[in-house]
Order: C-alpha cells, then structure tokens, then sequence
C-alpha cells in the first residue's frame, strides 16, 4: 500500500496539472505496479490510462480495431485512426497489414525530421520497430 501511494505521490509530482499527461507512464509499458494504484488511490489519473490504451507504443506489433483494448488485455488492440509518432523517428521500419498477415504497405525511414503519420483501418495489424511512440490524430476511421 505504501508502494501504491508512492507511485500517486509521483505521478501528482510529475503530472498534477495535466492528469491525461500521465499517459506516457503507461502507454511505454511501465504501469504493472501503478495500474491498480491509480484505480483505487488516484484515480483523477484515469485519464492517462484511459489515454494510453489509444497510444502505439514504441517497437510494437498490434491489431487495429474499431476500439482499443484496456491497457492489459493481450493482444493489444489499438482503435482504427491516424497515428504520429511523438517524435523524428531515425532509422524506423513500419509494416501495415491485411487480415492475413500479408504486408498491404511496409516503410524504411532513415529520417524523419517532422513526424511520421501514418493511418490504420479496423482489420489490420500494425508493427513498427524504431519509430517511437505515436499518439492519435483528431480524425477516426473505422
């Protein structure tokens, strides 16, 4: 329990004004122990879970939905929609596929000085390897 309100204490340190900022805690994986602790200790911190269950985290491979799954479902399932990578991804290689697993458009960027977007229709899968975090755009397609 100590644990639990350490972990809340932090992520009010960090994150106090802007409570959805707390997602990139969560969408890069690190939210084992903090997971259940936001949920009954601070839980104003909800929306940054509920936030990076949205998120492509960085070198992953996941399924393309019309809705993305909680954070510790497996497989993960991010929500149909346009993607931009947090930052300029160097030497990044992304794959969209069909629902067979055939590659439909694959990319090799050496540079990406303003941001890769890219866009992803329910039924496919996703996976990138040195690309970064993407976060969603505003429009949704399904």
């Amino acid at each position: 329990m100590s644990t639990a309100k350490l972990y809340c204490s932090y992520l009010l340190c960090y994150h106090g004004n802007h409570p959805q900022s707390s997602y990139i805690r969560f969408a890069d994986g690190v939210y084992d122990e903090g997971f259940e602790a936001v949920q009954i200790y601070c839980p104003h911190f909800q929306a940054g879970i509920e936030y990076a269950s949205r998120v492509i985290p960085e070198d992953s491979g996941l399924a393309v939905g019309d809705a993305a799954s909680p954070l510790d479902a497996s497989p993960r399932v991010i929500a149909a929609g346009t993607y931009k990578t947090v930052d300029a991804p160097s030497d990044c290689y992304y794959e969209i596929n069909n629902q067979l697993g055939s590659i439909i458009t694959n990319n090799f960027k050496n540079s990406a000085p303003g941001g890769l977007t890219v866009t992803l229709r329910s039924g496919q899968s996703s996976d990138s390897q040195g690309c970064g975090m993407c976060i969603p755009q505003c429009s949704v397609l399904v």
